[in-house]
């Protein structure tokens, strides 16, 4: 996916540069266990920094949240293994259990250096959603931290877009799609729209795209 995109890329670097990558190992290894796999954290920092770069963010700031950005998920760590990969559907208790790891990833996050204080910030918020229907404080609009809507469509369309326990990866152009759909809904319209401008329009080619 991200060969594809060296449009973006070629600005970004070491996106987990020098500048946070000492907290980032660190913040990485203290917890042990790790609930996501290491490619899919990986792919929504990337995607992540691409898209504050196509809203105009400095690239040494898109660097940072592209790397605060892997730790979105960390909270996962309290939520049992046998429900982050149930192959079917969540019961509401069980998704219940899911939606503490906002808050986990928050608190095990707590730190002064400038990585650990925005990757907090995505972890706690990085499921609320555009129309105040998220989780969970059930903040709206532009109430939700940018870093955070950002990560959101970032997150969203990597998971669409590959094999999870509960379902079959989805072709990249459907992804984009529902993502377009859920602008002013789900997702901040502005994000959406620089979305599109990194990954392109549907029907897109990978040539067309790697220029």
């Amino acid at each position: 996916f991200f060969s594809s995109r060296r449009r973006h890329t070629r600005y970004i670097g070491d996106w987990s540069s020098d500048v946070c990558s000492s907290d980032l190992q660190k913040s990485k290894h203290n917890w042990g266990f790790w609930s996501e796999p290491e490619p899919h954290m990986d792919r929504v920092g990337r995607l992540t920094a691409q898209i504050a770069l196509a809203l105009g963010w400095p690239t040494a700031h898109a660097q940072l949240l592209g790397a605060a950005a892997t730790l979105h998920d960390i909270g996962k760590v309290v939520v049992p293994t046998a429900i982050l990969q149930k192959p079917g559907p969540l019961t509401h208790a069980e998704f219940e259990i899911v939606k503490t790891h906002c808050q986990a990833g928050a608190n095990l996050l707590q730190g002064s250096s400038p990585l650990q204080r925005i990757a907090a910030e995505i972890a706690l918020s990085h499921h609320e959603r555009w129309d105040g229907q998220g989780y969970p404080l059930g903040q709206s609009g532009a109430a939700i931290p940018l870093s955070a809507r950002i990560v959101a469509v970032a997150d969203v369309f990597d998971a669409l877009t590959c094999d999870r326990p509960y379902k079959a990866a989805w072709p990249e152009d459907e992804a984009r799609r529902d993502i377009r759909a859920q602008a002013g809904r789900h997702f901040d319209p502005a994000v959406v729209a620089a979305f599109e401008r990194v990954v392109g329009e549907p029907g897109a080619s990978r040539a067309a795209l790697s220029d």
